[in-house]
């Protein structure tokens, strides 16, 4: 850290080790039942998270004249890993079935909804309509590097009226889980037509990532009277935040990599 008359620069180093246990609340089944929701399930949808940041923040202020300049960026390096067992012991969904065809007629359910009530095999209406079950390695990594970059310029235009502009840029490697490749559109898929079907809408593939993510912005503060006691700003300009990793396993969960 340097200090000047008319400029400074400043410096900082962070690093982050943060894990967030989240163990199922029960290890029996999850049942889903028209009343209530039973069995082991995940509040927040994975077991456990473990995530690694380091980063690096360079910023330059220089005060020439009437104009302040500041430039700097930031750079951090982030590592996620993340199980995801979703409905890894089974999801089963109960409902009321008011009655079930029989040879004469229609047959009423004897409990009124023995979906609400526990597994009988001797009923039929106790059994559940869907069943979803998870397969696969739940274990998820993910390697992301961030960068943003800016350049502002404060004017004062008189000694009550400042003007601020500016622009950033902003760089996730991915956050768009660009190295990702649904199966349903490679070989591993064995249904031929629906792959090259998939395939040729382009919908599945990897998104690109995002290089044009630059930010404008303009600002301004007025002392209305001069002396401080009433002070007018306002601004406008776009923004960019880099989206929380876990947000960025979905497209693998729901493509059928896990289930």
């Amino acid at each position: 850290f340097s200090r000047s008359q008319i400029s400074f620069n400043e410096l900082a180093l962070n690093y982050a080790d943060a894990t967030r246990p989240n163990e199922r609340n029960s290890p029996n089944r999850e049942e889903l039942r028209p009343s209530s929701r039973q069995g082991g399930f995940f509040l927040a949808g994975f077991d456990d998270s473990q995530e690694r940041a380091f980063g690096i923040r360079d910023d330059f202020t220089a005060q020439m004249g009437s104009h302040t300049i500041k430039a700097g960026g930031d750079l951090s390096f982030r590592h996620l890993q993340l199980l995801f067992p979703i409905f890894s012991n089974g999801q089963f969904t109960f409902s009321c079935i008011p009655a079930l065809p029989g040879p004469t007629g229609p047959i009423p359910d004897p409990l009124g909804c023995s979906g609400d009530r526990p597994f009988n095999p001797a009923n039929a209406f106790s059994y559940p309509i869907l069943r979803v079950q998870g397969f696969g390695n739940p274990q998820y990594e993910q390697d992301r590097t961030i960068v943003g970059l800016f350049l502002q310029d404060e004017i004062r235009i008189s000694s009550n009226f400042n003007v601020n502009l500016g622009v950033r840029w902003d760089y996730d490697s991915d956050q768009f889980n660009s190295s990702f490749t649904s199966p349903l559109i490679t070989d591993a898929n064995p249904i031929v037509p629906l792959r090259n079907a998939l395939a040729a809408t382009g919908l599945l593939n990897p998104p690109e990532r995002d290089f044009d993510n630059i930010a404008p912005r303009v600002g301004l503060s007025w002392d209305v009277a001069g002396d401080g006691k009433t002070l007018v700003r306002g601004g406008s300009g776009y923004y960019y935040a880099p989206l929380g990793g876990t947000l960025s396993l979905f497209p693998q969960v729901i493509s059928g990599l896990f289930l």
